[in-house]
C-alpha cells in the first residue's frame, strides 16, 4: 500500500463545526493552511462533492478536479496535499483564483480508508475563502455572501 501512495507524494503541490469560526492563513503559507484542524470545516456527505470509491486513491480524488467548470483560467491554482496516517490518507485540495463573484478559494479535506473493494471517503470537510462581506479574505465554513 506504501509503494502505491509513493507517486502520490511525488505530485504534493497542496468533525464538523457547531458554530462559524474564522481563520486567516495570512502569511503564514501552506503549512497552516494544510494543518488547520478538521472544527474550522463543514462536514459534507462524499456524494455532495461527487465523490464515491474506487480502486486507486487518484481515482478517488479525480471528481474534484472536475468540478471547475473554468478549466484553469487566469490565476486559478490547486495545490494538493496527501499523507499517510495511521491506516487512512488524509487528502487537502485547495483551489483558489476561482472564477466566482463570491468564493475566492475553496479547501476540501478527504480521509480515505481502504478496504477490500478499494479506497472510499470515509469524512469529508469542505470550507472558503469569501470575496466580500465582512470576513472577506478569511477562510470560513460557512456560505460566502
Amino acid at each position: 500500500m506504501i509503494r502505491s501512495l509513493v507517486p502520490v507524494a511525488a505530485a504534493l503541490a497542496a468533525a464538523a463545526c457547531v458554530a462559524p469560526e474564522i481563520m486567516d492563513d495570512g502569511d503564514a503559507g501552506a503549512a497552516s493552511l494544510f494543518d488547520a484542524p478538521n472544527r474550522l470545516f463543514m462536514g459534507v456527505e462524499p456524494s455532495v462533492l461527487g465523490l464515491t470509491g474506487a480502486p486507486t486513491v487518484w481515482e478517488v480524488l479525480a471528481p474534484i478536479g472536475r468540478r471547475s467548470p473554468e478549466g484553469l483560467e487566469a490565476d486559478q491554482r490547486t495545490d494538493l496535499r496527501i499523507r499517510m496516517e495511521g491506516d487512512a490518507v488524509r487528502a487537502d485540495i485547495v483551489q483558489s483564483g476561482l472564477l466566482d463573484d463570491a468564493v475566492a478559494a475553496e479547501q476540501v479535506r478527504l480521509y480515505l480508508r481502504l478496504d477490500s473493494e478499494g479506497w472510499w471517503v470515509a469524512n469529508a470537510y469542505v470550507r472558503q475563502k469569501c470575496r466580500r462581506g465582512a470576513d472577506a479574505g478569511a477562510w470560513t465554513n460557512e456560505p460566502c455572501p
